[in-house]
């Protein structure tokens, strides 16, 4: 199954480094990200310069879950990814 998040974003479960159907967040370029991992739109120069902290890909998808609706069966693999994070923060959860 895959979700399409944004024009260059999606979760899925049709690649080999996801497993047990939980999905993985997957670029336009073919990089592959878990919910801890930072945030491909993060930039490190930028978070430095604003003394900010990068984004986790969770805190990504659960924005854009803000952002736009879907449907049941979508939010159902959103919420297999974001669920694969062991200490989840307020902001990485649906």
């Amino acid at each position: 199954m895959n979700v399409k998040m944004n024009d260059w974003l999606e979760i899925t479960t049709e690649h080999p480094a996801s497993h047990y159907g939980a999905g993985v967040l997957i670029d336009n370029e073919g990089n592959v990200f878990g919910p801890c991992d930072i945030f491909p739109g993060s930039v490190p120069e930028l978070t430095r310069l604003l003394n900010a902290t990068p984004l986790t890909a969770a805190q990504a998808v659960v924005r854009i879950c803000k952002s736009r609706e879907f449907s049941p069966d979508e939010i159902s693999l959103i919420s297999r990814f974001l669920s694969q994070n062991p200490n989840p923060q307020a902001d990485e959860s649906l």
